[in-house]
Formats: C-alpha cells, structure tokens, sequence
C-alpha cells in the first residue's frame, strides 16, 4: 500500500486487494444485480445522506477526504471472469460505497478499465453516478448493454420481454401517421405539419413505441385514452375520431367533484 498523492485536502492511497468483483448470496431487491464493483473505497462528493457512512461498510469516518484506490482493477478483473467456473454472466452494478465517476476517476480509470473487461466478457452493467464526468464515458456503452441487461433479469424473473424498433418514434404522428422532421418544433415540442396535433416529443415517441407493440400482446391502444386489453371499445374508430373523444375526457376530468355535506 502507498500514497496515490493529495488533491485540495483528498489523499489517495493506492492498495492491493484479492478480488474486485463482489458476489451477492441473493439478488438485490434495489439495483437487480447479481454482482457488484467498487472501484474505489470512499467518496469525494461526501453526501449527508450516503448508505456508506454505516458502520457496516468498516469504511473510514473522514470517508470524502480519504479515497482508497484499488490498484489493477482491469487485470484483477479479467482474470476473476475468465477464470471463474461458477460466475455465469448477469447484471453488475458499478455503484454502492463509491461514485465510479468521481474527480479521482479523471487520473485513476478504475472505473473505464472494469467496463472494458465487462463488456469483452458480456456483462451487463448498472452504472449510479451524480457526476457529469460520466457523460463522455456512458455514452460510449453500447445499448446492447441495456438490451442484454433487462434480458437477463427478465429471464430470471419469468417477465415476457418484446423488442421494439424505435425508429423515427419522435418523429411520426401517431394521429394521422404524418412522418418528418418538419412535426419538431424544438428540442421537446411536437406539432405535426399535416393534422395540427401537439404534444411533447417524449410522450409522442413512447406513445408510437407502445402502438407498435399493442399487436403483439393482443391490445389496442387509443392516444390519450390508455390501453384497453382485448381490443378498443366499439365507439373507438379511426385515428382521426379519437379528437373528439381526447376533448370529451379533458372535459370530463376538468369537472369538479361532488362534494358531500354531513346531515
């Protein structure tokens, strides 16, 4: 073990450990992973409300001005994974005693070295940070990394998962079917050019993905008024009709309720 050196008033001390990887006996009800990684001992953001200051964690009081920087993490890494016989691949969270993304992360790596290894082995990942260091660095994770880890934990929980292709979702109107880029208007607001209909771009892609998966799973979705499972009612016709029916619910759901007095 020896001194990594000092920033401001943080030292970091550099020091050997056997392993990386923490196993859980059983899947963790908050993060729904398997395994778990902890770059470094200790945290400079020093949040008030941290889990890490328990006495469970054996961690150091002054845990923010004391950073444990564990030394090879990659090398540890591969080789727990590639020579493990019992280690099958599924969820890691790269989160828990430590912010993977925080200022140490700029000189160390710990963190970008254990994604490297994840990924060559197929690992998917859980990644907590409240740092802006990490926009750089996850935008590089492919989504395949998303994709394989609802995958597992969808198959471990007998959760039916359907992929759906998201292409052109923000841009098509899921009114009239209008599709460009002429219905943006802005970086969140959506009009569509050809029937007028508004709505904030988010909500018009999740509304488009959720029409393509509606036949997959024996439902109908209306806009705006919700699933119904078995098929829409028989008052609901073409996409064009369903205006009216969107102002009638905004009518019904701005009248005030009845108020009871006590006799």
């Amino acid at each position: 073990m020896n001194k990594g050196g000092h920033i401001g008033m943080v030292t970091f001390i550099e020091k050997e450990f056997k392993s990386i990887l923490n196993v859980r006996k059983f899947i963790d009800s908050w993060f729904w992973d398997k395994y778990s990684i902890n770059p470094y001992n200790g945290c400079q953001f020093g949040c008030i409300y941290c889990d890490s200051r328990s006495d469970k964690y054996h961690l150091p009081t002054d845990f923010e001005n004391m950073i444990i920087v564990k030394k090879n993490p990659g090398s540890m890494l591969d080789k727990c994974l590639t020579n493990a016989r019992t280690l099958l691949p599924d969820v890691v969270s790269i989160v828990g005693t430590t912010d993977p993304y925080q200022p140490a992360e700029k000189k160390y790596e710990n963190t970008r070295r254990c994604l490297e290894v994840l990924a060559k082995h197929r690992y998917s990942v859980l990644i907590g940070t409240k740092s802006n260091l990490s926009r750089r660095k996850v935008n590089r994770i492919p989504y395949g990394f998303l994709g394989h880890a609802l995958r597992h934990i969808a198959c471990r929980e007998r959760i039916p998962v359907k992929e759906i292709s998201p292409r052109y979702a923000s841009q098509m109107c899921p009114y009239c079917g209008h599709t460009g880029k002429t219905n943006w208007r802005g970086y969140t607001y959506f009009k569509c050019a050809a029937c007028g209909y508004e709505a904030n771009r988010d909500r018009v892609a999740s509304l488009n993905i959720a029409l393509r998966a509606a036949p997959t799973m024996d439902m109908q979705i209306v806009p705006n008024l919700g699933l119904f499972p078995g098929g829409a009612p028989p008052s609901v016709g073409a996409f064009g009709k369903m205006k009216g029916l969107e102002r009638q619910r905004q009518k019904t759901q701005s009248c005030k309720p009845t108020r009871f007095s006590r006799g």
